[in-house]
């Protein structure tokens, strides 16, 4: 799939969640436990040992007093060819599903969040002319910033690593996230 499909997909599932969320916002917060929730959608280029792309993720988060747990969903698709990659073994494409444990913290105008978690991570990897396909258990780690631009939306910056046994994969992405600020 080419990155165009990926960002078609990603705005579709964004477009629900536009779509759910004034339903659920009355509902969000429970004032006895200061419970929170929100969902993300951001777009970015990520990098690996014989991969460049362009990346989009998709993620929801529950905030307590014990946290933020979240779920997420990234995707990579390779943004052309590098010159200095040879075409019989290369990365085309990489997936990732991880549940994260992590914090966050609001400082004025400000959301700040950092989180770790565990996953598994799949792509597949062109070799001497075959498609093979790679899963891996990932460490997933990111940190975000936002500016809270009303009391259910923020847009900022997120970088997110996924360590695992083969290579690292680095994204740095730009994100809207769509919540409860308390």
């Amino acid at each position: 799939m080419n990155s165009k499909k990926y960002l078609c997909k990603l705005i579709s599932i964004f477009i629900v969640f536009l779509m759910v969320q004034p339903l659920k916002a009355q509902g969000l917060t429970d004032e006895r436990t200061g419970t929170q929730t929100w969902l993300k959608l951001g777009i970015g280029h990520s990098g690996a040992e014989n991969f460049r792309g362009v990346t989009g993720i998709v993620s929801a988060h529950y905030f307590s007093a014990y946290g933020v747990i979240g779920l997420r969903y990234i995707v990579s698709d390779r943004a052309g060819v590098d010159p200095g990659v040879p075409q019989v073994n290369r990365i085309t494409g990489m997936n990732e599903v991880s549940m994260n444990w992590g914090y966050s913290s609001n400082v004025s105008i400000l959301s700040l969040s950092a989180s770790a978690g565990l996953g598994s991570l799949w792509w597949h990897e062109q070799v001497a002319g075959d498609q093979e396909r790679l899963v891996v258990i990932s460490v997933p780690l990111e940190a975000q910033i936002l500016i809270k631009t009303g009391r259910f939306l923020g847009i900022g910056a997120m970088l997110s690593t996924s360590l695992n046994k083969k290579t690292t994969i680095t994204s740095g992405m730009l994100v809207l996230q769509i919540g409860n600020f308390k």
